[in-house]
C-alpha cells in the first residue's frame, strides 16, 4: 500500500487561477481506543492574502473527519448542508488569518463502510493510502498533488518496520519522506542493516526463543539479494526497510509493499535439504517496484503491475537459482496458459491476467536489452506516481513486447 497517494489542495476559478499547495505532510498514527489517523500539512498560497473558504472532500477517502482545526481556521462546517463526506473551511477574519504558510490538521477514522486496511492482525498498522482532497468548490476536479515529502509518527511502542523511500538513491532513512509505512507492535524483531546499503530486513515473529541469529542470517540474506538484484538492474534504489512476517500462514493475504506475509517455510535456512519458495518470494519483492512505488491506472493497471512483478521476479530466478528450478517455475506457468477468446476481461481472476502479461514481458527481458531500459526509465520517471496504462503499454510496445490481450490468453491452475 502508498504511504500518501492523493492529498491535492486547490483554489481558484478557471479564469483567474490562484492555487492553495501542500508542502509537506506529517503522519500521526494511534490506536486508542480505535485506530485514527493525524494528519497535518504546512499550505502554501499563490496569493499571500488567500483567505477564501476551502472544502474538504472525503467523498473517495476511506478515512471520516472527526476534527479539523488550524491556525488560519476560524469555522468548520461538517454538516448541515453541505454534501456528504465535504466540509467546508472558513478563515478567521483577523488581519494576520491567510492560508499561506498556515497548518490545517485534520483527525480521522477509518468509516465503518470500508473495512480497517488489510492486515494480517491487528499488531501491524498500515498509514492510509489516501487522504482527502481540498478545494474551492465540491463539484470541481482537485488538483492532486502527488509525490509529497511525508513523515510517519508512531507510539513509543510501535516500531516502523516496513518502508519505502519516496526518493530514489541513498541509504534508508527512518525520519525521511516515505511512499508507505507499516507499524508493528507485540512482535519480536531481528533488524539487519548492514553499513552503507539501501535495504534494511526486519524479521518479525511472535517466537523469541525459536529464531536466533542463525536462522534469522539466511532469510535476511535472501531478501536483500533480491531487492539488490531489481535496484540495480532497473537503476533504481530506493532506501528500504522490509518487514518480513515469519509467522504468516501458507494463504496469508499478499501485500504490494514493504510488507512480506510468506510462511517460514517458503525462505531459506541452514539445512540444506530444504528448497526455498525463490520465485515467489522475489515476485513479492519486486511488487516494491511495481505495485507499490509504481502503479498503473485503467482497467487493466494493477494485473499490468503485477505482471511487471511477475517477469521480473523470474528475471531474478534465472539469473540467481539453478537451471533445473527456473525451468520447472517458467515451464509450469507456460504449461497452463491457455486460450480464451470468449473471456472478457472483466470476468477473468488476478492471476488469470497477470501470468500472459508477465511471461510476455519477461520474454521481451530476455530478448532485447530495450525492454530493461524501457522498465528502467518507467521506473525512475513514475516512481512515487500513477503510470497510465496507454503510456505503459505504448512503451512496452515501442521496445518489442507486446502485452497478452486478457481475453486472448488466460493462466489456469
Amino acid at each position: 500500500m502508498r504511504l500518501l497517494k492523493k492529498f491535492g489542495i486547490s483554489t481558484g476559478t478557471s479564469g483567474n487561477r490562484a492555487e492553495v499547495v501542500a508542502t509537506s505532510i506529517r503522519i500521526e498514527l494511534t490506536d486508542e481506543p480505535d485506530p485514527v489517523v493525524r494528519a497535518t500539512s504546512r499550505l502554501h498560497a499563490a496569493s499571500a492574502s488567500d483567505r477564501r473558504a476551502l472544502l474538504v472532500d472525503f467523498t473517495h477517502c476511506p478515512l471520516v473527519p472527526l476534527e479539523v482545526t488550524g491556525n488560519a481556521i476560524g469555522s468548520v462546517q461538517l454538516s448541515g448542508t453541505m454534501a456528504k463526506g465535504v466540509c467546508m473551511l472558513n478563515s478567521r477574519k483577523d488581519s494576520e488569518s491567510f492560508w499561506d504558510e498556515s497548518d490545517v490538521t485534520l483527525v480521522m477514522r477509518w468509516s465503518e463502510e470500508v473495512p480497517h486496511p488489510p492486515l494480517l492482525d491487528r499488531r501491524f498498522f498500515y498509514a492510509p493510502e489516501e487522504l482527502p482532497t481540498i478545494g474551492a468548490r465540491a463539484t470541481s476536479t482537485a488538483q492532486l498533488t502527488q509525490g509529497l515529502p511525508v513523515t510517519v509518527d508512531g507510539r513509543n511502542d510501535r516500531f516502523l518496520v516496513g518502508a519505502i523511500s519516496s526518493n530514489l538513491g541513498g541509504r534508508f532513512e527512518c525520519d525521511g519522506p516515505q511512499l508507505q509505512a507499516v507499524l508493528c507492535t507485540e512482535l519480536h524483531l531481528h533488524r539487519s542493516a548492514p553499513a552503507d546499503e539501501p535495504v534494511e530486513i526486519c524479521v518479525l515473529t511472535e517466537n523469541r526463543d525459536g529464531e536466533t541469529q542463525d536462522t534469522m542470517q539466511p532469510i535476511c540474506a535472501q531478501i536483500r539479494e533480491m531487492a539488490m538484484y531489481l535496484g540495480e538492474r532497473l537503476h533504481a534504489k530506493p532506501g528500504l526497510r522490509i518487514a518480513v512476517a515469519l509467522d504468516s500462514q501458507e494463504r496469508s493475504p499478499s501485500m504490494f509493499g514493504a510488507l512480506l506475509t510468506a510462511p517460514k517455510s517458503w525462505y531459506r535456512s541452514n539445512d540444506v535439504n530444504h528448497q526455498s519458495k525463490e520465485f515467489q518470494l522475489a515476485r513479492m519483492v519486486a511488487n516494491i517496484w511495481w505495485g507499490a512505488g509504481c502503479r498503473v491506472s485503467g482497467e487493466r493497471g494493477v494485473h499490468l503491475a503485477s505482471g511487471i512483478a511477475f517477469a521480473l521476479g523470474l528475471a531474478w530466478t534465472q539469473s540467481s537459482t539453478s537451471a533445473a528450478y527456473f525451468d520447472r517455475q517458467l515451464s509450469y506457468f507456460r504449461e497452463h496458459l491457455v486460450d480464451s477468446p470468449s473471456s472478457s476481461a472483466s470476468k477473468l481472476g488476478p492471476g488469470e491476467r497477470t501470468v500472459p502479461s508477465g511471461i510476455a514481458i519477461f520474454d521481451g527481458l530476455v530478448a532485447h536489452a530495450s525492454v530493461w531500459d524501457c522498465l528502467s526509465t518507467l521506473t525512475r520517471d513514475y516512481w512515487g506516481r500513477v503510470v497510465p496504462e496507454e503510456i505503459l503499454v505504448g512503451m512496452l510496445g515501442s521496445a518489442g513486447v507486446e502485452v497478452m490481450d486478457f481475453a486472448r490468453k488466460k493462466f489456469r491452475q
